[in-house]
C-alpha cells in the first residue's frame, strides 16, 4: 500500500515538475531566473529556452565560474554565458570608458 502511495505521489510531482518546466520553456518574459541546486537541470532548461526561441538575443548569468565553463560546452554559441561578476565588470568598464 505504501508503495502505490509512493508512486502516485511521484507520478504527480513529475507532472507537475513538467508543466513548471513547459511554462518556463515557452514563456515570452524578457527575463528569466531559475533558482536551483546543483545537478538539477538548469542547464537543461536553458538549452530548452534557447531551442524554443532561437536567435533572441539571450544572456545567461551564474554566479559560479566552473558552472559558467560547463554551459560554454553545452550552450555554445547560443547565448552569451557569463558569471554575474563578469556581467558587472563588463558594465562597470562601459561606464568609465
Amino acid at each position: 500500500m505504501k508503495s502505490i502511495i509512493k508512486d502516485e505521489i511521484i507520478k504527480r510531482q513529475k507532472l507537475e515538475s513538467r508543466a513548471i518546466i513547459d511554462r518556463i520553456i515557452e514563456s515570452n518574459d524578457s527575463k528569466i531566473v531559475i533558482v536551483a541546486g546543483a545537478g538539477t537541470g538548469k542547464t537543461f532548461i536553458f538549452n530548452q529556452i534557447l531551442k524554443h526561441h532561437p536567435g533572441s538575443n539571450t544572456m545567461v548569468l551564474t554566479f559560479l565560474n566552473l558552472l559558467k565553463q560547463d554551459m560554454l560546452k553545452s550552450i555554445e554559441d547560443n547565448a552569451q554565458v557569463k558569471t554575474l561578476h563578469q556581467y558587472c565588470i563588463g558594465i562597470l568598464y562601459s561606464k568609465l570608458g
